[in-house]
């Protein structure tokens, strides 16, 4: 009898340890994939939201070297009925991700959240975004098509020096940011993703208090 009344206050523990899930994608620069895993945005996200009193899980969806039909395909079979929000990070440009392809993935994104009945916050790559960008009147026509949340570029509000980015070739050699070698890419510091997740965080509770999730 011991045993089962043990057993059963484990499985409740476990079953209600997270009140909800929220979910966020990303390439390796915008999930800061280079910075230790204690120091990640969906880690610092997920401290801010149990300091304000919320058990929320913070899933990590973001990859390194990621093509978008597989973030897509992560993205739909990792959502859970305890997912309420959707923090689509998408992957940044380049040859692997124009920006059609990019518009054409944040609307399936929009229409598989829709269908769920899930809260989505895109989120762009690009570093700088000028209001006539575009790219960014189309991203906020879809996001107002949708009912959606539009937070604007992953680096809005964090500065552009050397404790908050760090510039890398490799793994084996890290460079300090500075002037930028060529081949080097730029990632977001501890630093940087602690400030990212304290920037996202006004709008996360937006949503949460408009979208009424307990």
């Amino acid at each position: 009898m011991i045993k089962i009344i043990i057993g059963i206050t484990l499985f409740n523990c476990s079953f209600f340890s997270y009140a909800f899930n929220i979910y966020s994608t990303g390439g390796s620069i915008e999930s800061c994939i280079k910075a230790p895993s204690k120091e990640k945005f969906t880690t610092d996200l997920a401290n801010l939201l149990k300091a304000k009193g919320l058990n929320a899980y913070v899933i990590d969806g973001g990859s390194s070297q990621d093509y978008l039909p597989l973030l897509f395909q992560r993205l739909t079979e990792s959502v859970n009925s305890k997912t309420r929000i959707i923090i689509y990070v998408s992957p940044g440009g380049g040859y692997k991700h124009p920006e059609w392809q990019q518009l054409q993935y944040i609307e399936k994104v929009l229409i598989f959240a829709q269908e769920k009945n899930l809260a989505t916050i895109v989120v762009l790559p690009e570093k700088s975004l000028t209001p006539d960008s575009a790219f960014l009147q189309k991203t906020d026509a879809l996001v107002a098509k949708y009912g959606a949340y539009d937070y604007g570029s992953y680096a809005k509000n964090v500065p552009l020096d050397d404790k908050y980015w760090k510039y890398k070739i490799d793994a084996a050699r890290p460079i300090p940011a500075g002037p930028q070698e060529k081949g080097a890419k730029k990632y977001m510091s501890g630093a940087g993703c602690e400030l990212w997740a304290e920037n996202m965080l006004p709008l996360v509770m937006q949503v949460i208090e408009e979208r009424n999730i307990q």
